[in-house]
C-alpha cells in the first residue's frame, strides 16, 4: 500500500526559516532597543568660567555657567578654591558667595550663570571652579575648571 507524503519543497522551508530568523531578529532588536531608551544620563559641564581683579586690587568677581548635559535634574553646587586652599561657594540665588555648599536644583538641559564678588587680601593668579553635582539616585558628576585671574 502506498502512502501519499507531500512535504515543502527545500526553497520554500529555506525562505520560510529565513523570514522566522528576521521577524525574531527584529522583535528582539526593538525591545532592546526600548530598554535602553527608558535609561538616564547624568551630566554636568563648566560652559564658562572668569575670574576679574578690579582695579581696587581686593575685589574679584567670579563668573561661571554651568550646564546640565544629561536627562535628569541634579542637586549640587559650584565651588571656587583659590590657591591658597581657601573655598567658597555660589549661594542658592548665584549672586553672592558663602562658606558652605548650599544644594542647588540644575534641571536637565539648562544652564546657570552665576556671577558674584569675592573680597580677597592679595591677589591670587588662579582660581579652580568646580561644579559638584548628582542624580536622583545619587551618582556623582562634576566639572573642574582653572582659569587664569584676569586684570580687570
Amino acid at each position: 500500500m502506498r502512502h501519499n507524503k507531500r512535504a515543502l519543497s527545500p526553497i520554500i522551508a529555506t525562505i520560510l526559516l529565513i523570514v522566522i530568523t528576521i521577524a525574531a531578529a527584529l522583535i528582539i532588536w526593538s525591545m532592546l532597543g526600548s530598554f535602553s531608551r527608558t535609561g538616564t544620563s547624568s551630566g554636568v559641564s563648566i560652559v564658562t568660567a572668569s575670574a576679574v581683579l578690579q582695579p581696587d586690587g581686593k575685589t574679584l568677581v567670579l563668573k561661571v555657567a554651568v550646564r546640565n548635559t544629561g536627562t535628569t535634574l541634579l542637586t549640587g553646587y559650584i565651588k571656587v578654591s583659590f590657591p591658597n586652599g581657601t573655598a567658597v561657594y555660589f549661594d542658592s540665588t548665584g549672586a553672592a558667595l558663602t562658606t558652605t555648599p548650599p544644594s542647588v536644583s540644575l534641571p536637565a538641559g539648562q544652564t546657570i550663570e552665576n556671577t558674584a564678588p569675592a573680597i580677597v587680601s592679595s591677589a591670587p593668579t588662579s582660581v579652580t571652579f568646580t561644579a559638584y553635582y548628582t542624580d536622583p539616585s545619587g551618582k556623582a558628576v562634576q566639572d573642574i575648571k582653572a582659569v587664569n585671574v584676569a586684570q580687570g
